[in-house]
């Protein structure tokens, strides 16, 4: 099975093959590149800075919270969200009870001693084994972005503190979402945040299928840096 983790055999070998090519023939090389390849490796150079940022990111981000003194304590209530709808999946609010049941599903029976969804967010977690921690990043994201997308077609939509509203998409309106699109690269197209988080309205928004899948997945990290910025405001 393909592995969500490990790297294609001929990403690694890439510097190889560009190391193979000496200096005083490089000119030449470049040369006999087609037009058309080359706007495949723009797009590849791109693709790999991308990924690359976001490595560092996340490296980053697990050093700060896994470093932090704090130890987040279970959320009882923040914003409205003992009113708000579909909220099964806010992991931030989760106590320790509901986070250990909600764990079952991927450690089997090594659910972590102490656990709640504070400290899912913030990756807190001292996991029984390895490769549930390797795990969770996924986990995280599928219940973030379902909780989030969810949240934009619900009936009473949960409302942050001011302090953690920056990157409550759901509530965006035209201007912040075009200035938000500006932020990633896109271009503005006077829809409101929730429109750009429903597939429909998604795909009329960006006829290119390419720029509407990166929409689609910086909202996806967005899910997650929203819980934590609700975690922080707790």
């Amino acid at each position: 099975p393909t592995s969500f983790f490990a790297m294609g055999a001929g990403a690694s070998a890439m510097p190889e093959m560009l190391k193979m090519i000496p200096e005083d023939q490089m000119e030449e090389a470049v040369k006999q590149i087609p037009p058309e390849a080359i706007d495949l490796m723009k797009k590849m150079v791109a693709a790999a800075e991308e990924h690359q940022a976001k490595e560092a990111e996340a490296k980053g981000a697990s050093k700060e919270s896994k470093d932090s003194s704090k130890a987040y304590e279970s959320i009882k209530k923040i914003g409205n969200s003992d009113e708000a709808s579909q909220m099964k999946r806010a992991i931030f609010i989760w106590d320790e009870e509901r986070a250990k049941e909600a764990l079952k599903e991927l450690c089997k029976d090594k659910v972590p001693e102490k656990v709640n969804g504070a400290m899912l967010v913030m990756d807190q977690v001292e996991w029984a084994d390895p490769a549930d921690e390797k795990k969770w990043p996924d986990a995280l994201m599928f219940c973030a972005w379902d909780w989030f997308s969810d949240q934009a077609n619900t009936d009473v939509p949960f409302v942050p503190p001011e302090k953690a509203k920056e990157n409550c998409a759901y509530l965006w309106d035209e201007k912040t979402t075009d200035a938000w699109l500006e932020k990633i690269g896109m271009k503005a197209v006077g829809k409101k945040g929730k429109d750009l988080i429903d597939d429909c309205g998604r795909n009329e928004a960006f006829s290119d299928m390419d720029e509407a899948d990166k929409v689609l997945e910086k909202l996806k990290e967005l899910s997650i840096i929203f819980m934590k910025d609700i975690v922080r405001a707790s």
